[in-house]
This record gives structure tokens, sequence and C-alpha cells, in this order.
């Protein structure tokens, strides 16, 4: 399965003070693109108590599993890091955002122990916000109640039958996607994100990547809110996901207060509009799923390709970076190309991969050194008759001389420029939801602009 949490948990520690926990659950990637996105804040200090609270158990768990999911073995230092928060965490009095009630639960998926989540029964009215979609787990959560809510992408919804669409009294869509809705491009499972951040001088969201369950029940409602997707990849699958569920009055938290007054240019319902029933095919496009069936097949023969990355260079700034693969199963007959380049340049730095030439060492040169990495994107487009099918994922693969100074460098470049070196800090510190979004999106970006950071 795809390791999909976006999670993040931070300590912070002040002499004479207890330590304070941050958990920050997300539907954002740490990425530069410009959809909308979803996320909670929970804060809270640690307790001297002697044992944890048991529901911070799948928290705690989560955390300590992390380094086992790891695909080399982590540093010392961050295994101790992670053991101590861990740790820590379990005593950790969190409590939901403002007029929730209770306590969040957690809901970890794919690691041992844990099954995910699992709907209620007693639904009487159910939101869905995700952009991707699967018919097995909407029809299991829409089974119960009536007047539900879809929230979707115009391509992920064209795949839904007529029958299934019809338990939904709405179905939206993003006001921007509906009208200039990009190519669909998928891979690992279910989600792929991609942006260009060339330039961040007016920030403008497009395309919906939040996950959001809304389970209303009389006078109660639910929300469930994280990592996945309303796939059964995310919820019945083998994805690792982290998800936490909070309760609250529907009179504060329901669907229609989420919604909004049309009227109101400030409320979600000013940023969606009807989904436009779609006049696509009825019957399946028998090109378009052998292009699909093709693009994975080649997919799948990547990742039996033993890729590895080395360093080359002596300037203290620039280096080579060097792709090299081998593989020795026979290269797919039919017609497909692959490109690949590292994530942190743009995708107009992609280099053609030759499977008949595999073992050929591929060369992406004269790199920054803040710009290399272990992680090097992959396209796959696969063509039959007049349909295409594209599939973008990453691997990150073993590197052999990264630069000594390099660590250095990138703290260099944080905090030369003392306006980068503020956003950072309140990214770090704020405690105020105003935030901006451009705060955290510029963060990293230094003074170059051919980053790209639009993968899982």
């Amino acid at each position: 399965g795809l390791f999909h949490p976006k999670v993040w948990l931070l300590r912070y520690i002040s002499e004479g003070e207890p330590t304070i926990y941050r958990l920050l659950n997300l539907s954002r990637n740490l990425t530069f693109d410009r959809s909308w996105d979803l996320i909670m804040r929970m804060d809270g200090e640690v307790s001297d108590r002697k044992m944890g609270f048991s529901r911070n158990r799948p928290l705690n768990d989560f955390i300590q599993t992390l380094p086992e999911l790891a695909l080399r073995e982590p540093a010392s230092r961050i295994k101790n890091d992670i053991k101590l928060m861990a740790e820590e965490v379990r005593k950790v009095n969190m409590f939901p955002p403002e007029y929730f009630e209770g306590f969040p639960k957690f809901f970890p998926s794919g690691i041992p122990g844990y099954r995910g989540y699992r709907f209620p029964n007693d639904i009487s009215r159910l939101m869905v916000i995700s952009p991707f979609l699967t018919r097995g787990l909407l029809n299991q959560i829409t089974r119960n109640g009536d007047n539900h809510v879809l929230i979707s992408r115009v391509a992920s919804i064209d795949e839904l039958s007529p029958q299934l669409r019809n338990r939904f009294k709405n179905i939206y869509v993003l006001d921007d996607m509906a009208s200039n809705d990009p190519e669909e491009v998928t891979g690992l499972e279910d989600e792929i994100e991609t942006s260009d951040p060339t330039t961040h001088d007016d920030i403008e969201l497009s395309g919906l990547h939040a996950k959001l369950f809304v389970m209303e029940n009389r006078w109660d409602v639910k929300w469930l809110l994280g990592s996945a997707n309303s796939t059964d990849a995310a919820f019945r699958g083998h994805n690792v996901e982290f998800m936490i569920e909070l309760n609250g009055k529907k009179s504060r938290f329901g669907i229609d207060k989420i919604l909004g007054d049309e009227d109101d240019e400030f409320s979600l319902s000013a940023l969606l509009k009807p989904y436009p029933v779609s006049r696509q095919r009825e019957k399946i496009d028998a090109a378009k799923v052998e292009a699909e069936n093709l693009a994975e097949q080649v997919r799948m023969w990547l990742v039996e390709t033993e890729f590895s990355l080395a360093v080359q260079g002596n300037n203290k700034a620039r280096f080579d970076l060097v792709l090299t693969g081998a593989n020795k199963l026979k290269p797919l007959d039919g017609n497909f190309s692959i490109n690949c380049w590292p994530v942190s340049l743009s995708i107009g730095s992609s280099q053609t991969l030759e499977p008949n030439l595999i073992n050929q060492p591929i060369l992406f040169p004269d790199i920054n050194v803040l710009y290399i990495t272990p992680f090097i994107a992959f396209q796959v487009e696969a063509r039959v008759d007049t349909s295409k099918h594209v599939t973008r994922f990453v691997f990150n693969l073993p590197i052999k001389n990264l630069p000594p100074t390099r660590d250095d460098l990138i703290i260099s470049a944080i905090i030369e420029d003392q306006d980068q070196f503020i956003r950072y800090l309140r990214l770090l510190l704020s405690g105020d939801a105003s935030s901006s979004i451009d705060d955290f999106i510029q963060v990293g970006q230094g003074k170059q602009n051919n980053s790209s950071g639009w993968l899982d």
C-alpha cells in the first residue's frame, strides 16, 4: 500500500515550563502545490501522571511504528527522538478545536494491530469531501440515511455509476475545476499531486485536495478528517493512513453549517458549483483501459529495477547527480515513454529513460547542492490507439557521496534571508490560525525558482 499520512508532531520546551506538544493533522503534503486543503491543530501539555492516557495509545503506536516503515535504517538520533516523542505524547491531554465536544479519537491504519476506521451504521446524512473516489466504499457508507452531499473532482465523479450518484442529493465540484478540469493524472493507488511553484507572488488556490467526512445523526455530528480519500485503498486496503474523529453538535458543525449561504462570498458554497453531468462514454473505453494496464505494467517493471544515485563533482555549491539502473526482466512491448527527474527540480529538467538502455547512466548536471535529493520522480505515458494514460510516482533511492556540507548549506539558505527566516519561525511557532498560506508555501523556496514538489 501507499504511505499516505500527513502528520506533524511538534515538541516545545522552555525552562521551568511544562513540555508542550502540537499535533497537526493535514490533507496537505510537504509540497508547493496550491490546492484547497484542510488542516486541524491540537495543543496540549505533557502531564506528570505515571500512566499515559489510553485514548492516546493509537497516536503513540503510530509514531512508534514509523522507524519500522523506513526503507533504510534511520539514524540513532532520529530513533531516539521518535521514542521520546512517542512516550511523551501518551501523557498529553489533547483537546479538540474550540466548540467540539469530548476528546479526539485517533485512527491510524496500515500498521500492526490497527484496521483503521469503521463508519457507523446510524448515519442519517453524510457529506464526503474527497478528490478521489471508489465505488465500493461509497456504496457502503451511503447505504443508510438520505440527502447526502458529495464534493469531489469531475473526473472522479464521472467514474461513478448513475445509481450511485443518485444516492447524493447534491454533488458539487470546485468552481475552477468545473470550468477547467485538468487532464486526469493518476498513480500509486489513488493519488498524485501536481504543481508548478515557479512563482509565488500571487497565490491562488485551485484544485481539491481536502479530505473530510461529516456524519450526522439526529442532533449530533462526527467529523473524520486527515489523509484518507474516499477509496477502498484508504479504508479497506493496505495504505498507511492517519485520521482523527471529532464530535460536536449539528447546529455548529453540521453539513448545512459547513456549506453556508450561497449568497455569502466567504462560504464554502460560494466556491462550489453543481457537478455537470458528463456526456462521457456510457460503456467502458477498451483502449483507455488497455492504456491504463500498460502504464501499470511499466510502473511495475520500474519497481523491479535496481536504481541507485551518486553525486559527482568537487564544486562546493553545484554537483552532478547520476542515476543508474539494472533490470534482468525483458523490457515491455507497447507504445509508451518514461521520463524521470529529481523532485526538487521542475519537470523541464526530466530525462528520457530508454528501457533497452537501462544500464546506461542518466546524468542530471550542474545541480545546486540545496536541490540534491534521493527522491526521483518518474512519469510513464502509455498510448493505445487514440487513448492516453499518464501515471507519476516517486522512488526514494539509495544515494552515495552526498556533499558533507549539504546540511549546513540548507540551514544557511533558510536563515540568510531575514524574511525567509521569519516565515520559517512563524510556521513553527504560530499559535494563530490566521497565519497565511503564503508562509507555508514559501518556506524552503530560497532564491531559486526551479523547484517542484508535487508528489506524495
